[in-house]
């Protein structure tokens, strides 16, 4: 069974294409809310309106005191039953303004949260592109010391037939240490992709987190 959060991951090992996504779709959810919530305030002020005017209907009316039996009686139930109505439209204005204002803190305590969660991806986001920087740098470091102790050790080997002692000695030395500094170099590159693959799953586990967690 497809899961919420297997949908958002790029081929591209820097890509932000699947985060992007989740956070358009948070704006999208934050301004349905926004909508939400300004409908219910207008319709709860309809309502408020409405209620207002049937229940002043009802306080306008006056009757002699000659009107009486079945029309007396027959207005009365109209002048009730309105004001009936009017105060269950007040009602419902009520209603719809604590609805409301759930809607709004529902938006304000999910964009704390959200913020909180996308701080922690963004975070981890430039830690794993700074560490991937750093395996690329390592890796053309390692590259060119190698180049380099592969010339020494070439020119060394040359040197060998040379009746020049000193120059002999100096071409071995500096094949010692350009293969010392690319061991080194090696070193680094290796320390540089073990660092990036820590960082690559910490960073995966934050952004799993970010999915599963799917806030307005």
């Amino acid at each position: 069974m497809a899961r919420f959060v297997d949908n958002f991951w790029e081929v591209e090992f820097n890509s932000t294409v699947g985060f992007d996504i989740i956070m358009k779709r948070l704006h999208d959810g934050r301004e349905a809310c926004k909508e939400y919530e300004k409908f219910l305030k207008e319709r709860a002020k309809a309502e408020e309106l409405y209620a207002q005017t049937l229940i002043r209907l009802t306080k306008k009316l006056t009757f002699k005191e000659e009107i009486d039996g079945t029309l007396r009686r027959s207005i009365d139930e109209v002048i009730a039953q309105t004001e009936t109505i009017g105060n269950s439209h007040n009602n419902m204005h009520q209603r719809l303004l604590e609805e409301a204002k759930k809607v709004e803190e529902f938006r304000e305590t999910q964009r704390e949260v959200r913020k909180r969660e996308e701080e922690l991806v963004k975070k981890m986001q430039s830690q794993k592109k700074d560490s991937y920087s750093r395996v690329i740098n390592s890796k053309k470091n390692y590259e060119s010391k190698c180049k380099e102790a592969d010339q020494a050790e070439e020119s060394a080997f040359r040197a060998r037939q040379s009746p020049n002692a000193k120059e002999i000695e100096k071409l071995t030395n500096k094949k010692d240490k350009t293969r010392s500094y690319a061991e080194i170099a090696d070193d680094q590159y290796k320390a540089a992709v073990d660092a990036l693959e820590v960082t690559r799953k910490d960073w995966e586990k934050q952004m799993a987190t970010f999915c599963v967690v799917r806030l307005l």
